[in-house]
């Protein structure tokens, strides 16, 4: 793991000492310690996952484009990257999340861009989603304005119905 992140750190031109600085923090903060000296492809997706977070961080770049990063991490993990990227954010680091858990998105973003079928509907934070909508949630703001919630309903009758012995629609 530490050449990867070593090649990383050069490809990007950072000197060899606040590469191998960095690296031996990364792996104290994200708890890979015992393992910077092991094969990538002895690890599981979760610490994968870390490493690849560490490698998009290793260089301080000003964006961060991030595609499900808590995927397959554990809760202490998720916990420390959601403080962490909050404190990116307020240190002046642009940070694009993308995500499918609305959830997170919502506590995380403080601006939501909603894409469906590949054209931008919704570029707001939540309170001014809100209001557009009259919706609580995240998850209800998407299903109202992406005009998915009775594909929804008619999906969630059918499985319903399959799970329960009969054969759906």
């Amino acid at each position: 793991m530490s050449e990867h992140l070593q090649l990383i750190g050069r490809l990007y031109h950072v000197e060899e000492a606040l590469i191998t600085k960095k690296i031996l923090e990364f792996v104290r903060l994200f708890d890979m310690a015992s393992y910077a000296q092991e094969k990538i492809s002895s690890f599981s997706q979760g610490m994968r996952q870390k490493l690849l977070i560490m490698s998009a961080l290793l260089h301080n770049p000003d964006v961060l484009l991030f595609d499900e990063p808590f995927t397959n991490l554990d809760v202490t993990t998720v916990a420390f990257m959601k403080t962490m990227l909050q404190r990116l954010a307020e240190a002046g680091k642009t940070i694009l999340y993308c995500t499918h858990i609305l959830e997170v998105a919502e506590t995380l973003c403080p601006r939501i861009m909603i894409i469906n079928e590949g054209r931008l509907i919704a570029d707001a934070n939540v309170d001014e989603l809100r209001r557009m909508t009259s919706q609580t949630e995240l998850a209800q703001i998407f299903t109202q304005l992406t005009d998915t919630a009775s594909g929804i309903d008619r999906k969630t009758e059918d499985a319903v119905q399959i799970v329960m012995g009969g054969a759906g629609a």
